[in-house]
């Protein structure tokens, strides 16, 4: 580009140097040499227009570097979409994937817990959960076991007593 403009420069210069002689001309009174100067055919018209061809170049040259420039951010944002979605349907997977994950270490236990206390509705006192958990889940399943125990030991105990003959159970209430 910096020959074009190069160019472009020395096409004005010319341009310049063909007003000054047209001006000069005109000021001496030559008016028809002057005005000869501007017809189609003179050289101050034919300056113009060389000077007008390399304007068009070097706009068509930055045209050209504009629409080269499109093509290229085009393809940085189809670029930059595609990794955006392929990031954001990875991250789904990974979501769904902890959703199921933590859905297996909490959904179970909490199923298993709710099977034992249908399982003790039932009358099924000897059931026990036996969870080996740290969490809450596991508290919950060690107090049912607890229970549990407690049921089977103190009250179906005592109604065996009970109806064996034997009525003279001592229940104490518990309290922590």
């Amino acid at each position: 580009m910096r020959v074009e403009f190069a160019k472009l420069k020395e096409t004005i210069a010319e341009a310049e140097k063909q007003i000054d002689t047209a001006a000069g001309l005109a000021a001496e009174n030559k008016d028809a040499e002057a005005l000869a100067m501007l017809d189609e055919t003179g050289s101050l018209t034919a300056s113009f227009e060389a000077a007008t061809t390399e304007m068009g170049e070097l706009i068509k040259m930055k045209v050209d570097s504009g629409e080269a420039q499109i093509s290229e951010n085009t393809g940085d944002t189809t670029a930059a979409v595609t990794l955006m979605s392929v990031i954001t349907i990875l991250g789904m997977i990974v979501a769904i994937a902890l959703g199921i994950f933590l859905s297996k270490i909490i959904g179970k236990p909490i199923q298993k817990v709710s099977e034992g206390l249908k399982e003790m509705n039932q009358g099924h006192f000897m059931i026990r959960l036996k969870m080996d958990r740290k969490d809450e889940v596991g508290e919950m399943a060690d107090a049912l076991d607890t229970f549990s125990d407690s049921i089977q030991t103190v009250i179906v105990g005592t109604l065996n007593d009970v109806s064996a003959g034997d009525v003279s159970a001592n229940i104490v209430p518990r309290d922590d």
